[in-house]
């Protein structure tokens, strides 16, 4: 399981960009790399940015299922020299002076608190509390929320007995590869949005466990002008209730004002509600209730959508990525991703570029094609097989078609799962408006209302 999950957390990256937790004792991460031997210790081990750390005579203790660490040795690790330390053996102060914040806490206090530049102070409340090993004559920290105050990510790793820390922003910092190849492509699949677009999508779906067998057909068109939108949709459910089999959705709105229209037949029959009905689902009524502005997240959603990057696409993995393997940490992901994305991973050979690349056996390939200095078209292949799984995965978009297919067979705790997944789909400019209320003399419903809001 370890392996299929950073191989999925992958394939969902690479093909996003083409169209904290606790200390619990689970396991996720996967490649095939030899991590450095930890040090002999009594204690756990503890991995920061792929280092084992040591501790001399005073080592990591666990105390009520949380690591502690030695005082000094910890935020010396975490670059606080002594001098930016204080400790008043009178009140039991800690003080720890970092250059983007100050922690402060108090031997058998679980009160914390945070000063930022600015004068920005936080205080919050642990489940654990400093203490003072007699014996050592040393005081330990828990190490957990140390980290996290200084904006690190922590994991832990229950079969290697090790505390995982990784100071992401750090790595992402020292990264010297780059993306404008995957940026080219990004602009490339987004070049329909701000225009007037028509589109037609069918997807189909198939499934098997325990020698059933369902699946899931849906077709769609599209009509769209910004967030002016205009779809008909139809699901064909025949594979998983017959007495339902085939349901038709149209939907009208704009998004930028947060009303939405939705036609319904078969579905509104079943709920007794018969005749040319449409229901009006108001998104920014409904969030506004709730205490937010709708506009406000539109503009910011839209702003932070035309601003990301594959850069921040990265980042926003490295963050997401549960440290609970010595042998796959931010470093790990950092370097798969840069051997199949990073633009020193591309040859290019006149117009197109390409990369092929192994991830513990599953063989990728990108094709990227371009005319000057914009991309015209890529395709996207993964194959392979890893801890009882193997997938079979290609995309691909050239001019105006776009391409999905996956095949995915696992077998996990002695059940066999197949999936089958293929997409189509055709863009083109369009000379027509999209249509964004209901047709005239239609009834309309409140979702809201209908619901008993």
């Amino acid at each position: 399981m370890k392996k299929i999950t950073s191989i999925l957390l992958s394939v969902t990256l690479i093909a996003s960009l083409f169209c904290i937790p606790a200390m619990a004792q689970e396991e996720t991460g996967y490649v095939d790399m030899v991590p450095i031997s930890a040090p002999v210790s009594t204690g756990p081990a503890v991995l920061f940015n792929g280092d084992y750390l040591t501790f001399g005579d005073a080592h990591p203790q666990i105390v009520n299922d949380r690591t502690y660490l030695p005082l000094r040795a910890i935020f010396n690790a975490f670059g606080i020299s002594d001098d930016n330390i204080t400790w008043n053996e009178a009140t039991g102060l800690i003080t720890a002076n970092a250059e983007t914040v100050i922690i402060s806490m108090i031997v058998g206090d679980t009160t914390v608190q945070l000063t930022y530049p600015g004068a920005n102070i936080f205080t919050f409340e642990m489940d654990v509390v400093p203490f003072i090993d007699v014996e050592l004559g040393r005081t330990y920290v828990p190490v957990r929320f140390v980290a996290l105050a200084l904006g690190y990510n922590v994991g832990w790793d229950a079969v290697a007995g090790t505390v995982i820390i990784d100071d992401v922003a750090g790595i992402i910092a020292a990264n010297g590869e780059t993306y404008e190849l995957m940026d080219k492509i990004s602009d490339y699949s987004s070049s329909f949005e701000n225009t007037r677009f028509a589109g037609t999508a069918a997807f189909d779906l198939e499934m098997s466990m325990l020698g059933e067998t369902v699946g899931l057909g849906v077709s769609m068109t599209m009509l769209q002008e910004y967030l002016a939108v205009e779809y008909g949709v139809t699901v064909d459910l025949s594979q998983i209730d017959p007495t339902l089999s085939v349901m038709n959705m149209e939907i009208r709105g704009d998004l930028e004002t947060g009303v939405l229209y939705i036609s319904a037949p078969e579905l509104l029959s079943e709920l007794g509600i018969d005749g040319d009905v449409w229901l009006k689902l108001d998104l920014a009524t409904l969030i506004g209730d709730i205490g937010m502005d709708y506009s406000e997240l539109i503009a910011l959603s839209i702003a932070s959508a035309e601003s990301m990057t594959t850069e921040d696409f990265i980042a926003i993995m490295l963050y997401s990525l549960p440290l609970e393997d010595v042998s796959y940490t931010t470093s790990d992901m950092l370097a798969e991703l840069n051997a199949i994305i990073g633009d020193s991973a591309f040859t290019k050979t006149g117009n197109t570029y390409t990369n092929k690349t192994i991830i513990d056996g599953i063989a990728v390939e990108i094709s990227v094609t371009t005319s000057g200095d914009k991309v015209t078209g890529y395709t996207f292949t993964a194959k392979g097989e890893v801890d009882g799984m193997s997938i079979d995965m290609s995309m691909s978009m050239v001019n105006n078609k776009m391409s999905v297919n996956m095949d995915i067979n696992a077998e996990i705790d002695g059940l066999t799962m197949e999936m089958t997944l293929t997409v189509d789909g055709t863009y083109s400019n369009s000379n027509s408006a999209p249509k964004t209320e209901p047709p005239a003399g239609a009834t309309v419903v409140d979702f809201a209302t209908l619901l008993g809001f």
